[in-house]
């Protein structure tokens, strides 16, 4: 019978692809994801951590959420001293 050959080949193709598939992303994610960005426990921390764990230059809005968080932060900072 022919459809089960048939059905073997294509599932071997959509395995190959898929495989395809996942290891762009993993490259992609490398490329993206800031390795050195510790985990936290604090939900603040956290949060602040995931902010900065991806790479600057990937996302323009991002960046620019950085910089004003940093300097939201630092004012804070120097209105409690």
């Amino acid at each position: 019978m022919g459809f089960p050959d048939g059905f073997s080949i294509l599932r071997a193709r959509f395995i190959v692809l898929m495989n395809y598939v996942v290891i762009e992303w993993h490259l992609r994610i490398k490329e993206v994801i800031d390795e050195t960005v510790l985990d936290s426990r604090a939900r603040f921390m956290s949060r602040t951590q995931q902010c900065f764990a991806i790479k600057p230059g990937t996302d323009g809005l991002l960046d620019v959420a950085r910089q004003i968080f940093c300097a939201t932060s630092e004012g804070t900072c120097l209105s409690l001293q």
